[in-house]
């Protein structure tokens, strides 16, 4: 067999392995493809975007950036380069990665909208929300931008929850690093007080980590637990929990769904920070009493909304919560408030964020 056949084999079977999931696979055959034939840009770009769908953006930029140097208008190779650029904290670069792109193809929505999440975190608003509309007019996912939209338009018309495939692919992303991120540069410490609000002489039951990500919350609640679930999202933040081997069961699921299909199942529902992705919580608090024992409690984190209104999209894409609307849930649905705490979340770049901290006890 020739260079050439041993690398349009192993090319192909890269091919049928992103078809049918197997991204690992992928990645070994064009590698494989790659070394019996060398620098071949059709090889080096479906390694890049694999490489971004595994979480590797900086191995993914090397296959990228090659690429640009041999075919420097490859529209699929400019927007993956764009978007490893992003995830790598490269925002202006990624920006220009998605100009160079709709220079030559103006009505490419994917990109339009990429660009419009980029200039969000920028903080390049007006510009972020002509490239929403412009990915909405093209009919690149309405559901996801028009969620975007709203939170750029200080949240008029936002809907009750964002997209679950937006979550999703944000956790994703996100967990490579993230747990260093979010305790070593933000300060995030929410798990630790929210089992701080508990009698400290009480050995719980089980434990539901609701929204559990990558598991920071089970070195802090194992030991008091007779046993800790998880349930999560994001398939790539399970696998991180499933790393520290301390949960009993970890399921991937939409974290809502799970909870309504649960009943009287346990002592505790914790939910660190993750009502800020949940919108209206009229569906969430009687499932979550249903699938609590009698005296168990749902113990959890809100960002508290600045104007007391009942909940509101803020411009960070996170949803906010006001006191009176939290306790009127909790009357309406037959919780007692055992504990209503404020204090900061976690920081950004304006300084820390306000929330709050609270357990409701179900009789």
């Amino acid at each position: 067999m020739t260079a050439f056949e041993t690398a349009r084999a192993a090319f192909e079977a890269g091919v049928a392995a992103v078809a049918r999931g197997d991204l690992q696979a992928a990645e070994a055959q064009f590698e494989a493809s790659l070394a019996a034939l060398p620098g071949r840009p059709s090889t080096l770009a479906n390694l890049g975007a694999v490489r971004l769908r595994l979480g590797r953006p900086r191995e993914a930029l090397v296959a990228l950036d090659a690429v640009v140097a041999l075919e420097p208008d490859s529209e699929d190779v400019l927007l993956h380069r764009g978007l490893a650029l992003a995830e790598l904290g490269r925002l202006e670069d990624g920006v220009r990665s998605l100009d160079r792109l709709l220079a030559r193809n103006a009505g490419h929505a994917h990109a339009w909208g990429r660009r419009g999440a980029m200039l969000k975190d920028l903080g390049r608003i007006d510009e972020a929300a002509r490239s929403m509309r412009r990915a909405l007019e093209l009919g690149d996912d309405p559901a996801l931008h028009r969620f975007v939209l709203a939170s750029i338009e200080g949240g008029r018309g936002a809907p009750d929850a964002p997209p679950a495939h937006y979550v999703e692919q944000l956790f994703d992303s996100y967990s490579d690093g993230f747990d260093e991120h979010l305790v070593g540069a933000l300060g995030y410490d929410a798990p630790r007080r929210l089992l701080a609000l508990l009698p400290t002489s009480e050995r719980l039951g089980d434990v539901l980590d609701f929204g559990c990500g990558s598991g920071l919350a089970a070195p802090h609640w194992v030991p008091r637990c007779a046993a800790l679930d998880g349930v999560d999202l994001s398939s790539r933040m399970l696998a991180r929990a499933q790393g520290r081997g301390l949960y009993r069961r970890l399921t991937h699921a939409d974290a809502v769904a799970h909870l309504a299909a649960l009943d009287a199942a346990y002592a505790v529902i914790l939910a660190a920070d993750v009502f800020i992705y949940i919108g209206a919580l009229d569906a969430l608090m009687p499932a979550a009493r249903r699938a609590l024992q009698p005296g168990g409690r749902l113990v959890f984190t809100v960002e508290e909304t600045a104007d007391g209104s009942d909940w509101r999209l803020a411009s960070s894409t996170r949803y906010q919560h006001g006191e009176r609307h939290l306790r009127a849930l909790a009357a309406e649905h037959g919780y007692t408030v055992a504990a209503f705490e404020r204090g900061p979340l976690r920081r950004d770049r304006q300084g820390w964020i306000g929330g709050i901290y609270a357990v409701y006890a179900r009789p």
